[in-house]
């Protein structure tokens, strides 16, 4: 119960549906492309918000924030962005969870130069360092690992991602995901579905749809259920999650969103 419900809440959250590397590749049969970006989609200061459901039960929030000043890491001027995860009290009775992240992403590549990651679920306790500063190597407190190119932590690839130019990508062609959790280097993917208007607690927005593609295990149902909805605008901010599991179903919706970079042209009147 305690593996099914740590995945649940916290590698469902910040993980998978929102790890995208934004500077991974756009998959073709024939041809591979690199995607650019000329501009990041977030502000220092910018604070996001989710709320958790497990099926009518409100499990907890899921709090992202970019830190209002920038940190130096070696020669590296960063963004120093900052994740938790707090169960909410008809959980906490249950299986009380306080999870931290922080990360520190180069202001230039936005990938990960460090990153903290403390986990607090039930009795379990985990706190580990990783270092992405080697090249073709990995540091964290497990040891050293060898990888081929450069890769994202869980943080630097939600924020990379939003950078992406989501709306001209094409319809159900894959991108490409490379990221570091756990010791471990996975690759997943995913792919834009189309436009959508939805409602949620603060207004009613334009959407991009998009589809996270995961590996089928004890949690998730299969491996495309998992749907993903973002502002149709340069914010790309994620308003909704929502996937299957193998008992009922998880919903993540916006509860709150401040100092955001761009107008929210996305929100319909």
């Amino acid at each position: 119960m305690k593996t099914f419900l740590k995945w649940k809440f916290i590698n469902f959250l910040i993980f998978f549906p929102l790890s995208i590397s934004s500077y991974s590749t756009y998959v073709d049969n024939i041809e591979t492309y690199e995607w650019k970006i000329k501009e990041t989609a977030f502000n220092m200061g910018e604070k996001i918000v989710l709320r958790v459901h497990y099926g009518w039960i409100t499990a907890g929030d899921a709090t992202f924030e970019v830190d209002w000043q920038s940190k130096k890491i070696g020669d590296k001027n960063c963004y120093f962005i900052k994740g938790y995860g707090k169960s909410a009290s008809t959980f906490d009775w249950f299986f009380p969870v306080r999870d931290t992240f922080f990360t520190y992403m180069d202001k230039e590549s936005l990938y990960p130069v460090k990153y903290y990651r403390a986990v607090h679920e039930g009795g379990y306790h985990f706190v580990d360092e990783v270092d992405f500063t080697k090249e073709n190597k990995i540091i964290s407190k497990k040891g050293e690992f060898k990888v081929q190119g450069k890769t994202h932590d869980m943080l630097t690839c939600l924020y990379a991602t939003r950078c992406i130019n989501l709306g001209d990508m094409p319809i159900g062609k894959l991108i490409n995901v490379k990221i570091w959790l756990d010791n471990e280097l996975y690759e997943l993917g995913f792919k834009v579905l189309g436009k959508e208007t939805i409602k949620t607690d603060l207004g009613k927005f334009k959407t991009i749809k998009i589809q996270p593609l995961v590996v089928a295990d004890r949690v998730f149902k299969d491996t495309d259920g998992m749907k993903l909805w973002v502002t149709d605008d340069p914010n790309h901010v994620p308003l909704r999650i929502e996937s299957p599991i193998l008992v009922g179903s998880i919903k993540a919706d916006i509860k709150e969103m401040s100092f955001l970079k761009y107008p929210l042209t996305s929100k319909v009147k």
